[in-house]
């Protein structure tokens, strides 16, 4: 894992006064986790073949020979299910560990973290294997998904809009949302507007509608 983790991109914040900094990766190191140890564990250990990992520059590929269980189809996957783990023995000692999300919910938990990091959904695949398809957090232009959303959000928005607003109307977390603003800021595409550095009614607004 910590392989993949050395080679996708990084994201550091700052930080203020009143907010912490914060260092996110382009695909969430919890979604990177519960991939690749899903991988292990649900793997078939009676079918030859390794489980592979490929990073590509819009995406992550994690592979293991097998199959999900009868009756589990891909598509249940993105609901609560029956975990059946194809190594039980490995799989108990990592859910202590915390190295496993919570069982049945793992794949749920991937879903709603890339959700909230403004990335596309994870998708489960059956082909030649099982594939989990992890989308990286850059478009073709080079911006993250969340930038692109904000952007959007603010191009009807000639005022500006807060933090908070932009969270309502892209529905992202806020720390995401302040650590896409800081970027869009510097790259000026945005313009931050604020009577003092910690002015809790900052406002942003693009470049052209200042």
């Amino acid at each position: 894992m910590y392989f993949v983790l050395s080679r996708i991109h990084i994201f550091a914040d700052a930080g203020s006064e009143d907010t912490p900094a914060t260092v996110a990766y382009d695909i969430p190191l919890e979604v990177v986790r519960e991939a690749v140890v899903n991988a292990v564990v649900h793997r078939d250990y009676a079918a030859g073949g390794r489980v592979q990992v490929r990073l590509f520059p819009d995406r992550l590929e994690v592979r293991n020979p097998g199959t999900l269980p009868p009756g589990l189809t891909p598509a249940g996957l993105r609901k609560a299910h029956v975990s059946v783990p194809g190594n039980p023995l490995l799989a108990e000692p990592l859910y202590l560990t915390t190295y496993r999300e919570r069982r049945g919910f793992g794949t749920c938990d991937m879903i709603e973290r890339c959700r909230k990091s403004g990335l596309p959904e994870p998708e489960f695949r059956l082909a030649d294997g099982f594939v989990v398809i992890l989308r990286r957090g850059a478009d073709g232009v080079g911006r993250t998904y969340i930038e692109a959303a904000i952007l959007d959000a603010l191009a009807g928005a000639g005022a500006g809009l807060t933090i908070a607003e932009i969270a309502a109307r892209i529905g992202k977390d806020k720390n995401n949302i302040r650590r896409a603003l800081n970027a869009l800021v510097a790259g000026g595409k945005v313009l931050k507007v604020a009577a003092f550095p910690t002015d809790p009614d900052t406002r942003y607004k693009l470049a052209q509608y200042a």
